[in-house]
């Protein structure tokens, strides 16, 4: 902000200048005057002018490229903070779907722990049978047949939406550990630079 007003401040001082010159050459001087002024002072005034002007001008083309070798360092930093801003998103996210990715899997785990479990129940039938009683054997082992396929094949279900979302995930992975290998080489190259 600051330099902005310097800028507008510099411009108006230019503006003074010219206008105040412009404004010294086409003002007409009463012919008494031009008459009684010596030759060697119109002459100091029309060097002096100029000499001001052109001190003005290098004063304002210095503090100009000043403030463009200011801009370039501001717009560095800012493009060197928005590529850092980017990485750490990126990691975050690639983070968060690897998260998602280990508990995913654990649920996976645990519907193959629950199939391994129906599939025992589902061969050692007669044993459940005998502990569970009943006086109609194989109307008994119809009904835990029967709840056990039932308990399997929602299981088998699980493990189909899990595998889709497992795969989902690791797609979303592959894709953000892509976009945050270009960025990591932009960072580590800057900070080799700077080493």
């Amino acid at each position: 902000m600051r330099k902005r007003l310097e800028i507008a401040l510099m411009l108006c001082a230019i503006q003074i200048v010219c206008l105040s010159s412009k404004g010294l050459a086409q003002q007409p001087k009463p012919i008494e005057s031009q008459a009684s002024e010596p030759l060697s002072k119109s002459t100091s005034q029309v060097e002096a002018a100029p000499a001001e002007l052109q001190a003005a001008i290098k004063t304002l083309a210095d503090q100009v490229a000043a403030l463009g070798a200011e801009v370039h360092k501001l717009r560095t930093a800012t493009e060197k903070n928005s590529l850092h801003i980017e990485l750490l998103l990126s990691e975050e996210r690639l983070a968060r779907i690897e998260d998602k990715i280990e508990s995913t899997q654990d649920a996976r785990r645990a519907l193959d722990a629950r199939e391994k479990q129906q599939q025992y129940r589902l061969d050692n039938i007669q044993q459940e049978v005998l502990l569970r009683g009943g006086l109609d054997r194989e109307e008994g082992e119809r009904v835990i047949r029967g709840d056990i396929e039932r308990q399997l094949e929602n299981i088998h279900s699980d493990q189909a939406a899990n595998q889709k979302r497992l795969a989902d995930l690791q797609s979303q992975a592959r894709r953000l550990r892509s976009r945050v290998e270009e960025p990591r080489k932009k960072v580590d190259a800057e900070e080799k630079e700077q080493q």
